[in-house]
């Protein structure tokens, strides 16, 4: 067999693939009948998530907090303190101190960033802290998966980097 007939029989095979190929997959025939949907049974959607709770969420991930009535908003550095988000589930206040989690590496040896406020509010600090360093007095103690243990020698704080999907699909409206 030639080179040329061998070039020949593949590229005839190769079309006959494609077209076998658009006949199953692409074609959309003409019959409503076979243009059914394969899924008897759809899913239902999720319930949506208010935009309200959205937003609120988001600002508290990003570390966008509303300013107390009083203070000076433009003051650079300066991060109220705001008494909705104590059961934040990446905050905790331990040793004096509102520690808020925002990122955990485990790339090698893992380590947490923590933003450190004082209790009264001012400027934070955000340190890269491994298993054993301390920051004002409080320790890491442990970093698993998705969460930080801290321990001021009294008290042991968890924070957790992200809420499980059950705590954020709630419903948007009463039923």
């Amino acid at each position: 067999m030639t080179r040329r007939a061998q070039i020949l029989i593949a590229a005839l095979a190769l079309g006959a693939l494609a077209v076998a190929d658009f006949a199953t997959r692409v074609y959309v025939p003409r019959s409503a009948v076979d243009r059914g949907p394969d899924e008897v049974d759809p899913v239902a959607p999720a319930l949506p998530v208010s935009p309200q709770l959205a937003f609120e969420r988001l600002d508290r991930w990003l570390g966008v907090e509303a300013p107390p009535s009083g203070s000076n908003p433009a003051k650079e550095g300066s991060v109220p303190q705001a008494a909705s988000e104590a059961a934040a589930p990446d905050q905790a206040e331990i040793g004096g101190r509102r520690f808020v989690l925002r990122g955990i590496f485990d790339a090698g040896e893992p380590f947490a960033v923590l933003d450190v406020l004082p209790e009264g509010g001012g400027p934070a600090e955000q340190h890269d802290l491994a298993i054993g360093e301390a920051v004002h007095g409080v320790r890491i103690e442990q970093i698993a998966g998705r969460m930080v243990t801290l321990s001021d020698g009294q008290a042991v704080a968890r924070l957790v980097l992200f809420e499980d999907a059950t705590d954020i699909i709630t419903p948007a409206y009463d039923e």
